[in-house]
């Protein structure tokens, strides 16, 4: 009976064993599908943007644009590190009179391979051009007069990031060592429509690029 009762327990013991091991596992699967889930959809505000009814003057159709930009852009190293920007802070506004029928916002944006972004390796960007065009009407952006101005650099523009872009798609060994880190660089320009009622949205970024969300 003494051996029956402690192979019984050893059984349970061993039951309860495999059941936490199980346990632990789905658990943290669930963690690594759920911290994945987060990588790839996480998108984060970089701007304020207010844009204006459309409006009409002696020069033709335009928007009044302000820009609030947050004073801290997110990057790998600072994700990487553990050092947050602070997105409750915003900077001053920049406002734009701006000939067009649609607004573009943007700049050039670095992603990392999905395996180093697991690590929060994050995508680097810099918001740095805003712009407007007359989309809707091909023949107004043809015949576009330099008194109509549509385009205006922001945070300094974005003239610096054409050297990394221009190491991304050189040949050789550091051509080869950037695009093992980065899976690809290109310039995101979100555009928005103007409407017939101002507007405000927040622009955020993600690891495809920028996005508008309306308020």
């Amino acid at each position: 009976m003494r051996l029956i009762a402690r192979i019984s327990f050893n059984l349970i013991l061993l039951t309860v064993f495999l059941l936490a091991c199980l346990l632990a596992v789905v658990m943290g699967y669930t963690g690594l599908l759920l911290h994945t889930y987060n990588v790839f959809t996480e998108r984060e505000p970089v701007a304020k943007v207010k844009i204006s009814e459309q409006k009409q003057d002696e020069k033709g159709k335009y928007a009044d644009v302000e820009i609030t930009v947050y004073k801290f852009e997110r990057t790998a190293l600072t994700r990487l590190f553990g050092v947050e920007s602070n997105k409750s802070i915003l900077g001053d506004v920049q406002r734009f009179r701006l000939y067009g029928d649609t607004i573009y916002l943007g700049g050039p944006i670095v992603k990392f391979r999905d395996e180093l972004m697991l690590f929060n390796f994050k995508t680097m960007f810099k918001l740095g051009k805003v712009y407007a065009r007359y989309d809707l009407d091909n023949n107004l952006e043809n015949i576009r007069r330099p008194d109509q101005v549509s385009s205006y650099d922001i945070n300094g523009g974005f003239a610096e990031w054409k050297a990394f872009f221009d190491h991304y798609q050189k040949p050789g060994i550091l051509g080869d060592l950037f695009r093992l880190l980065v899976d690809s660089t290109q310039l995101s320009m979100a555009g928005q429509m103007i409407g017939n009622r101002s507007i405000q949205y927040t622009l955020f970024i993600s690891d495809s690029g920028f996005i508008w969300k309306i308020d």
